[in-house]
């Protein structure tokens, strides 16, 4: 028995927790940028089913912290209304709304009589079931690389988890609230299930590499000490005391603790030296600058919610920098999208919260203290790591957090009589969730088109997607999209039309550089030469960093005559990107020619390295992929095809994200299977290669940085392209001499459609290329 309620009554409230929490943790995982369309509607279902059945059993009590957030609410709102962008920042006001819903039914639930140490149990469950999920993919990466010969126990080179700053802000809360538990229970089995627990996030933390989630652990775990030792009556001085007064007992403690600060010291070194950081400020240096030069631009409101993406679009060149959605400091990101007036109002709230959950932990008993002690902890952690991250796209944590804080309000007690009211107000996030749903169902159907490549279909899916979402940049931009890819197939009645309409996805969304950059090229096969120039300067003002775009304007500024221009911007072009130089583009015309050979009179002819310089460039970096592709060449060459096929496990279990050298070796793949006389094999895999080359992204081959865009910023299903088929995008020259290789083996296979292929992508992209 537990607070009267039967054993079985427990098992209900918990499986019905656990299942609620399941599905929250599904939405967290898969939809919070609304991209699949069965959860959109299943979120309307289940919110509504919620709401609906609250509305009938009536709150119990008005939710806590009513007005600290009334007062950020209505601050957030005010910052919606004067965004950059209201629509996107819609989409924020829906998330906080969620929360907050969360946060006020948990606090309804303790205060009906649920325990709190059950919601706390289903949220540590559920949270146990993510780690789970990442422990799969942790057991896949030791499982193919202690399979390779001369493996080792460990690898040369770190393992990071996948999203591995989302997974640190979750494990910094779940840890600290199983801290808590452990500290609370006297329970033996059930304090070893919780050290397992807790074992279990620290080593996904270190996995996840994340300097600012162990900060924030370690800030976390600190204060949580300091409580239990308050808790046991201990003083540090008290302590200390008793120390100095046992030598030996002092002498092991000393020990102890520098075995321990060895370890931590070590743990912390294989974070700060893996090779996707940078120095911890440094690395961040670009973020911040793009933040605080938004909030000198609209100290007051800032920006507008979740417009981040827009203010590094507008301050970095992208391409290249990447696309991210905060600046690595919720301090820095509150207040470039909400302004000093929603930090203000956030930290109101904020302070106001911690406030009541340390009433709580005071007028708790010895069978509660330590669990409030384990959350408090928890939001230490959450804020001390969010001085340098973030919680956007952090969803699983945050609400772990305020479900938290919501259950343990509600358990507090409270005196008089309170009339039962009726929470109205989450009728209005389900009508949201509603038409959330209803606004992405001609995205999704689009996107499932476009992906069978049913670009006609498709055309009629994003106009519907344009009606209802005329306000959206990425609406206009995913039919122009779907206009330019049906003009490419011969629809010249479609060119105008994807003109029109990333004329207007320009004016709703003029800092990103790639909407430009579309419509330069499709200007451009419109004839219309001068404004593809103008587009072209313009994508370049935004991303001055992306050989692409500077290549592009060469080539339009060659093309109405201007060849000082055309001159600057081809050098900077292979200046950006020297593998381009080889291409058969340069050997087009004279013009072409001199450019290409004043560019190369001032480069320095590097030399081939030898073998051992690759593997000692390896022993000293082994992530460098182009190093291991061009070693991976020599092993082929020499038949070496063994440890050839070692070295490529290993570059794939290493990881890049860079896309030609991604592709290079998927190429040294297909150069490995016609080595062991599998052309069929080769073949296949370099049409694989091939098509990414057709049909390129942003910044490579096989890369969609675009897409990206489209789907994670404006939140909406996209399709899985982000450039024109109009946009001239050259091979270099060694990729071309490939792609014929891949024609001899389509010959020896007597494949003629395959040979059919390759013929037809050259001629597209490298049309300068005498062709067999």
């Amino acid at each position: 028995m537990e607070n009267g309620k039967p054993v079985i009554s427990r098992l209900i409230r918990l499986t019905a927790l656990i299942f609620g929490l399941s599905f929250l943790l599904i939405l967290d995982a898969s939809n919070r940028d609304f991209g699949l369309q069965w959860l959109n509607i299943a979120s309307a279902v289940f919110f509504g089913m919620v709401s609906l059945a609250w509305l009938i059993a009536g709150q119990r009590r008005p939710t806590p912290l009513a007005l600290p957030v009334g007062i950020y609410l209505a601050v957030y709102a005010l910052a919606v209304v004067f965004s950059v962008d209201p629509r996107r920042s819609l989409t924020e006001f829906l998330f906080l709304s969620l929360t907050l819903f969360l946060f006020s039914l948990a606090h309804d639930l303790t205060a009906r009589g649920w325990p709190f140490k059950l919601i706390l149990q289903a949220v540590l469950i559920v949270g146990g079931v993510a780690m789970g999920f990442s422990w799969i993919g942790v057991a896949d990466f030791f499982q193919r690389y202690w399979a390779l010969p001369g493996s080792g126990f460990w690898p040369d080179f770190a393992y990071r988890l996948s999203a591995p700053n989302v997974q640190a802000w979750n494990l910094n809360v779940l840890i600290l609230l199983a801290a808590g538990w452990l500290l609370n229970t006297r329970v033996r089995l059930t304090r070893f299930v919780l050290a397992g627990y807790i074992l279990s996030g620290l080593a996904l933390l270190f996995f996840s590499s994340s300097r600012s989630g162990w900060l924030g652990t370690a800030a976390g775990m600190a204060l949580l000490g300091l409580l239990f030792l308050r808790q046991k009556g201990i003083s540090l001085r008290a302590a200390a005391g008793y120390l100095r007064s046992r030598r030996l007992l002092a002498l092991l403690a000393a020990a102890a603790g520098f075995l321990f600060i060895i370890g931590l010291g070590f743990l912390l070194y294989q974070q700060a030296v893996h090779p996707s950081h940078s120095s911890f400020i440094e690395s961040r240096q670009g973020f911040w600058k793009s933040a605080i030069l938004t909030i000198r631009a609209d100290p007051l409101l800032g920006q507008g919610p979740f417009t981040f993406a827009t203010a590094l679009a507008r301050t970095q060149s992208i391409p290249v920098f990447g696309i991210y959605l905060h600046s690595h400091s919720l301090p820095l990101t509150l207040t470039a999208e909400t302004g000093f007036i929603g930090l203000a109002a956030f930290l109101f709230l904020f302070a106001a919260a911690v406030r009541q959950l340390w009433r709580a932990y005071q007028e708790a008993g010895p069978d509660l203290r330590l669990l409030i002690a384990g959350l408090l902890a928890a939001l230490t952690a959450a804020s001390v790591h969010s001085l340098f991250d973030t919680l956007i796209g952090k969803t699983l944590g945050l609400w772990a957090l305020v479900i938290a804080a919501g259950a343990l309000l509600g358990s507090r007690p409270q005196t008089g009589s309170i009339p039962r009211a009726r929470p109205w107000w989450t009728l209005l996030i389900v009508l949201a969730l509603a038409v959330a749903a209803w606004l992405m169902s001609p995205y999704a159907a689009a996107r499932q088109l476009a992906s069978r490549g049913d670009w006609q279909g498709a055309v009629a899916a994003y106009r519907l997607a344009v009606k209802r979402d005329a306000f959206s940049a990425a609406s206009h931009q995913q039919l122009g999209m779907a206009y330019a890819r049906l003009a490419a197939s011969g629809s010249q009645d479609a060119l105008p039309l994807a003109v029109a309409e990333f004329r207007r996805a320009v004016e709703l969304d003029p800092d990103w550089a790639l909407h430009r950059a579309n419509l330069a090229a499709l200007l451009d096969a419109s004839g219309d030469d001068q404004a593809s120039l103008s587009s072209w300067q313009a994508a370049v003002q935004k991303a001055p960093q992306s050989w692409l775009f500077q290549f592009n304007l060469g080539l339009a500024a060659e093309r109405i005559g201007d060849r000082d221009l055309a001159r600057r911007a081809y050098a900077e072009a292979l200046r950006l990107e020297p593998l381009n130089a080889s291409s058969s583009f340069w050997r087009s015309n004279s013009f072409r020619q001199k450019t290409l050979a004043d560019w190369q009179a001032g480069q320095e002819q590097a030399a081939e390295p030898a073998e051992a310089d690759l593997r000692a460039r390896l022993a000293e970096n082994p992530f460098d992929l182009r190093a291991r592709n061009a070693l991976i060449e020599r092993l082929i060459q020499t038949n070496r095809l063994e440890e050839a096929q070692t070295s490529i496990t290993l570059a794939e279990l290493a990881g890049s994200d860079r896309p030609y050298w991604l592709a290079d070796l998927q190429w040294q793949k297909s150069s490995l299977a016609a080595a062991r006389g599998d052309l069929a094999l080769a073949a296949s895999n370099g049409l694989e290669l091939l098509a990414q080359f057709a049909d390129p992204g942003s910044m490579g081959p096989g890369n969609r940085d675009g897409a990206y865009y489209i789907q994670s910023a404006f939140r909406v299903p996209a399709a899985p392209v982000d450039l024109v088929p109009q946009m001239p995008y050259p091979i270099p020259g060694f990729w071309e001499a490939r792609f014929l290789k891949l024609m001899d083996w389509c010959q020896a296979l007597n494949q003629p459609s395959c040979s059919s292929q390759v013929r037809a992508v050259l001629r597209t992209r490298s049309p300068d290329l005498p062709l067999p």
